[in-house]
């Protein structure tokens, strides 16, 4: 395990970090490892990355089959019949099945989450906070829900006003 530094803050240090905190906050925890990434930026930065090193993206191509063979991937597919020598899965909930093709266990499971997102204001907050976060943007994202809702995508108001414990 490699050691990194963190710090156990009292309310007066966790006060001097973010100076909108209510009086009932007692305190927090720091690591100056933490942080945040838009995810936008950073899944248009893996795209670039992957295309950069070789890799080929092909969307809208649904892969139904893996077989693999002489040490290449045969991919099946609707749309598709691609051979490679490596290949990147990267289909959310559909990893399960895929993953088994080749032979690797991967128990991806359907959570849904919500959060509230605010206009984009000045900035304001310098530090990570879990249930509250600015963008490099600007915009405020509120919350932190995982919910085992299995495949529904419905949405409602009564995680995001606290009414509902999620089990997770």
């Amino acid at each position: 395990m490699v050691p990194f530094e963190y710090h156990i803050l009292d309310h007066a240090q966790t006060e001097k970090m973010l100076p909108q905190i209510g009086p009932d906050v007692v305190g927090a925890s720091f690591c100056p490892l933490d942080g945040q990434v838009n995810a936008l930026r950073l899944l248009r930065a893996l795209h670039v990355g992957f295309q950069r090193h070789g890799g080929r993206y092909f969307p809208d191509r649904a892969v139904e089959r893996i077989e693999p063979r002489g040490g290449e991937f045969r991919l099946h597919g609707a749309n598709v019949e691609i051979s490679a020598h490596k290949i990147v899965l990267a289909a959310g909930l559909g990893n399960a099945l895929l993953a088994a093709m080749v032979g690797i266990n991967a128990p991806v499971r359907p959570q849904r989450g919500q959060i509230i997102v605010t206009e984009k204001v000045a900035p304001f907050m310098n530090y990570v906070v879990h249930t509250i976060r600015q963008t490099d943007e600007g915009s405020v994202m509120i919350s932190d829900s995982v919910e085992e809702a299995g495949f529904d995508i419905s949405v409602g108001s009564e995680v995001l006003a606290g009414r509902h414990h999620s089990s997770a």
